[in-house]
């Protein structure tokens, strides 16, 4: 039988990406974003990777963050309890220490999943992103076009966040390859961090390019120093090949 997949966010950043992968495979797969009609179709598995995620942005937008990460999740946690499908939700690293309204989000949709879990028997993942970078996204590409572009940056709390960068092909491969018979929480990540100053010096080696760059001691948003996977993924690629992947894809535009 050929399980019936929907990927909602499916133009997004990892979304389209999960989506393109099934749909190469020949794997029966729907797409579905926010504002399209709701589907009455029933559905194996649900990735529901679409949703608001810029940490910041949700200052200015906290209602609209709550709509899109909390409200549609529970819309299709109660879809997966009635049509008996599989669940798989990206979360963040951030949700761990909820600082902020993304961050809360993040928190209350995985405890809605685990409640729907323990209540319903809902199996499925809840992913703990870290950082991911690639392709056009992340703090990792706007740095290198920053640089390319010659254009200022700005550094908070002096350069000392530590990060866990995580390579984009690395968190789809992860996704693709572990299936659920259960409902589990996977940190998804590499367990390295990487402070931002250290970030920095890696990409002006990289682009042979040195930043002008703003510091600020303090961070205009409520967010933790550090953010490290504690139980990463086995295999990752290494900051400094991703970072020439992110350079060479920049130039593929």
């Amino acid at each position: 039988m050929n399980e019936k997949i929907l990927v909602t966010g499916y133009k997004g950043f990892i979304g389209s990406r999960l989506y393109k992968i099934f749909k190469d495979s020949g794997m029966n797969i729907d797409g579905l974003e926010i504002n399209d009609p709701f589907p009455t179709e029933k559905y194996n598995k649900i990735y529901h990777f679409g949703g608001q995620t810029l940490l910041r942005e949700s200052y200015k937008n906290p209602y609209e963050y709550f709509k899109q990460n909390e409200d549609f999740t529970l819309k299709l946690l109660e879809k997966c309890r009635q049509d008996d499908s599989q669940f798989f939700f990206p979360s963040s690293g951030s949700a761990i220490k909820h600082t902020n309204p993304y961050s809360l989000t993040k928190f209350h949709a995985e405890n809605w999943i685990n409640m729907y879990a323990e209540l319903y028997g809902i199996t499925g993942r809840i992913y703990r992103f870290y950082n991911v970078y690639g392709g056009q996204k992340g703090a990792v590409y706007n740095f290198i076009k920053a640089s390319f572009a010659d254009e200022p940056i700005t550094i908070y709390n002096n350069g000392n966040n530590v990060r866990d960068y995580i390579y984009i092909d690395d968190v789809i491969g992860y996704i693709i390859s572990h299936w659920a018979k259960n409902m589990k929480t996977i940190e998804v990540g590499t367990g390295i961090g990487t402070p931002t100053n250290e970030l920095v010096e890696l990409i002006e080696s990289a682009t042979k390019h040195r930043f002008r760059a703003k510091y600020y001691e303090d961070s205009p948003v409520a967010e933790d120093v550090i953010t490290v996977a504690k139980k990463p993924v086995e295999h990752h690629t290494l900051l400094k090949e991703g970072i020439r992947n992110v350079i060479r894809d920049y130039f593929q535009r």
